[in-house]
Order: C-alpha cells, then sequence, then structure tokens
C-alpha cells in the first residue's frame, strides 16, 4: 500500500514532549507530568455522584453543542467571582482546554499568520497553533511573567498573544496585578486578541491569585480559557470558553463540526458536583509537594543552579549553568532514575528544565532530586 498523503501540517509535527510526559518508565521518579495527583481523588463521592446522574436517560442524550445549559450558567457565575461579566451566551463547553485551543487557533489562524507566544510555553498551545500553520512570534516570560517591553516590541499583524497568566505552565510564575490591564492596551494597540488560560488559577498555596486579565477587558478583546481537569478530575474532559457572543457563535460552529457536542456524562457530573461540593482541590497536598520539592532542590543542588518559588500551579522552572543542555542531558537522567521535560521544548533556553511535583508521592520527592542532582554533577 502506498505511504498516507499527509496534508503538509503533519511534517510540522516533530515534537512528541506532550506525548511523552504521560508516560511512564519503570524506576523511574518523573517530574515530567503535569498531572494532578490521583491518590487525591475523591473516588467514593466521584462514585456516588456517577451513580447518581447515569440513571437519568438524559446523561446518555446528545447535549447542545454550546454546552448543557445549567452548567454554563454555573460557569458564568464562578467568572461574575472573578470580575468577569459574562452570560449564558457568552459561554461554551469544550472537551478539556485543549479542545478550547484548537477551536481557537481553527478560528482564528489561518497558514502563514503570526502568533505571539509566551517563551517557554505551553506545548499545548504551541502545537494548537502549529497545527493551523501558524508562524510563532516568541516573547519572552521571566519571574514576572511575560515581558510587557518585549511584547510591546513584537510586530503587528499576529492574531493572538495566548498566555497562562497565573500559576504559569511551564514556569510556575504569574503576572503581577499591575501588569495585565497593561497587556490589554499593548493588545489593543496592536489590534490583536489576547487568549488567557486560566487553567491552573484554583490552584494557589499562598495568598490570592490575581484577577483575570479578563475581568480588566472592557472591548471583549480576550477570549478566557478554563478547565476542570487539575482543580477537579482531568478525566471528565470538561473545560470551557468565556468571550464575546460573537466569537462564541463562531466557536460553537466549528465545535460542531468537529465533535457535535462536549460528553453529556462529563457535564452532568461536573454540574452536579459543583452544585454538591464546589471547587475545592487539594491544595494542602501540592503546597507539601512544592515545599518539599524547594526543601529537596536547596539541600542537594550543586551551585549554580536555580529555581523559582512558584505561589500556586504544578511547576517550578530550574535553569542549569550555563553550558549544559537538558535535553542531552536526558537520557542520563533517566538511567539514573529521574525524568523532566526539556526547556527547549517549550522554546525556553536549552540549560533549563520543567520540574514538575504534583503527581510524585512526597516520600519519592527528595530521592527523585537527589537523582537529578547526581545527573546534572556528571554533567558539571
Amino acid at each position: 500500500m502506498d505511504r498516507p498523503r499527509y496534508a503538509r501540517r503533519v511534517a510540522r509535527q516533530t515534537d512528541s514532549s506532550l506525548k511523552e510526559v504521560l508516560e511512564s518508565f519503570p524506576g523511574v521518579i518523573s517530574f515530567a507530568g503535569g498531572l494532578p495527583d490521583e491518590q487525591v481523588f475523591p473516588v467514593e463521592q466521584i462514585a456516588a455522584v456517577v451513580d447518581e446522574i447515569a440513571h437519568a436517560p438524559v446523561a446518555w442524550q446528545y447535549l447542545p453543542t454550546e454546552g448543557h445549559p445549567a452548567l454554563r450558567e454555573a460557569i458564568a457565575g464562578y467568572m461574575a467571582e472573578l470580575g468577569v461579566e459574562a452570560g449564558v451566551d457568552n459561554v461554551l463547553i469544550t472537551q478539556g482546554s485543549q479542545q478550547a485551543l484548537d477551536l481557537v487557533a481553527k478560528a482564528l489562524v489561518d497558514p502563514g499568520d503570526r502568533v505571539l507566544m509566551e517563551a517557554p510555553g505551553y506545548l499545548g498551545a504551541i502545537g494548537a497553533a502549529q497545527n493551523y500553520e501558524a508562524e510563532l512570534y516568541d516573547v519572552p516570560v521571566g519571574a514576572g511573567g511575560i515581558d510587557l517591553d518585549r511584547l510591546a516590541d513584537a510586530p503587528k499583524g499576529a492574531k493572538y498573544l495566548y498566555t497562562v497568566s497565573t500559576f504559569h505552565n511551564p514556569a510556575g510564575c504569574s503576572i503581577p496585578r499591575d501588569h495585565r490591564p497593561r497587556i490589554l492596551e499593548i493588545a489593543a494597540s496592536k489590534e490583536i486578541y489576547v487568549v488567557e488560560d486560566g487553567a491552573y488559577r484554583e490552584l494557589c498555596y499562598d495568598g490570592q491569585p490575581e484577577p483575570p486579565i479578563k475581568s480588566f477587558d472592557q472591548e471583549g478583546r480576550v477570549i478566557y480559557l478554563g478547565s476542570f481537569s487539575k482543580a477537579l478530575v482531568p478525566g471528565v474532559r470538561v473545560g470551557w470558553i468565556v468571550a464575546d457572543r460573537e466569537i462564541i457563535r463562531t466557536l460553537a460552529l466549528l465545535k460542531q463540526a468537529t465533535d457535535l457536542a462536549t460528553n453529556t456524562l462529563g457535564q452532568l457530573f461536573v454540574l452536579r458536583w459543583l452544585e454538591r461540593y464546589g471547587l475545592r482541590p487539594p491544595v494542602d497536598l501540592y503546597r507539601q509537594k512544592r515545599d518539599r520539592a524547594l526543601a529537596a532542590l536547596e539541600q542537594a543542588m550543586p551551585p549554580g543552579v536555580s529555581w523559582n518559588r512558584p505561589r500556586g500551579g504544578f511547576f517550578l522552572w530550574l535553569e542549569l549553568p550555563r553550558g549544559l543542555d537538558a535535553g542531552e542531558m536526558l537520557r542520563h537522567a533517566r538511567r539514573n532514575g529521574v525524568t523532566y521535560v526539556p526547556g527547549a521544548a517549550f522554546r525556553g533556553p536549552r540549560n533549563a528544565l520543567r520540574f514538575s511535583f504534583s503527581q510524585v508521592p512526597l516520600e519519592e520527592i527528595e530521592p527523585g532530586v537527589q537523582r537529578l542532582a547526581r545527573t546534572i554533577r556528571e554533567h558539571l
């Protein structure tokens, strides 16, 4: 049989890092996957809610493409608590926030269009834009989030800016409150949308998270993405988009041709869960994991290695001494029994890596850090 005649966009998909973070290796402690800890899923409560809704015939029927009206209303109410004015017609339910990223790129990007992308940036957002043959323009991210000066200097003509504004993936940082209106000012001057990903917002360990950029939006310029994957459970695959009504109508048409509708059982599960329990992720455990990781790094790492202290989310960002390549070091690290995602996979520097503490058992964090430190010393 002849080889498949793939579309040209397939040739651009060469980085398998997003797929690899979900893989496991025998005997290897993984700081790669930014996954919730399934050991704290409230399985008995989950089973009870599923059993309750599963007996309703509507649980096995199609829902409107836009999503269950009551769930959309609940999300609009949640966004109002964050300072975002939104009605039911401003909400679209999606198959997790990854489908939201795909729909936004599908709606806005023609081949060759420019997208402003944080660097380092989220792998799923990078892939979604590249799927539609976007040309990515990197805007650096530092300890204070996206670099406003570099953003202001970015060329005009882009379709949108993508940002994880709070508890960044992969860098762990958050954009300061006073920078958020400035991002809107810059976006307005360049006549572009801001795609704000709030997937980690509920995972706050110190103080309160900053208000969304969307809460400062008076022009309908921000397309806000949310997800229940990190704050509840990822298996239901339910996320959402909040945007101007016209944008929601357009995205719903594209979604209709993609999957008709988001899975009904998952939507009913999330709706009933919110009614009964609200949205309260196990932040105490994740805070313990972050603190244990920070203490282990302080004790074990050789001179020249630096890292940040995130106030929430799942990630630390490690920078290695100049001259080290985290990608070249990865195979050696796995032989030493530890793995991570190299910074270059996120369009970041080669001497950096993403360190995710969320899924690793507490008792494995310290030995995992020691294995990583040993690998770095051997390369030094």
